[in-house]
């Protein structure tokens, strides 16, 4: 549930550190580079959240009706958000397609 906040994060910080980097160095590349790498790490949380969701759905006992019940409502928020912070990192490197990064 916190890999999405957590990635996006790293990323922020990954790309602000960067941008000096990237202006002498002429290479744009990274930035975008840096937000494909979190989106794919991104995925895997995902995809792991998935898989919790569909361990959750198997035919519940009596006694673990409760407990199912949490860890579904878990993997359901971790998968929402994944999905909000892949598009907070989309929407960052969004910018890098249309402004240099050493415009001030």
């Amino acid at each position: 549930m916190l890999g999405g906040p957590v990635i996006w994060l790293v990323q922020f910080q990954a790309r602000y550190s960067l941008v000096e980097w990237v202006c002498h160095s002429q290479k744009s590349y990274v930035l975008l580079l840096v937000s494909g790498v979190s989106l794919l790490l991104l995925a895997f949380c995902a995809l792991d959240t998935v898989a919790c969701l569909r361990k959750s759905k198997a035919p519940p006992d009596s006694d673990e009706d409760e407990a199912i019940g949490r860890v579904r409502f878990m993997a359901e928020l971790g998968l929402c958000t994944s999905a909000l912070f892949a598009l907070l990192i989309v929407a960052q490197a969004i910018p890098n397609f249309f402004i240099s990064p050493c415009a001030r």
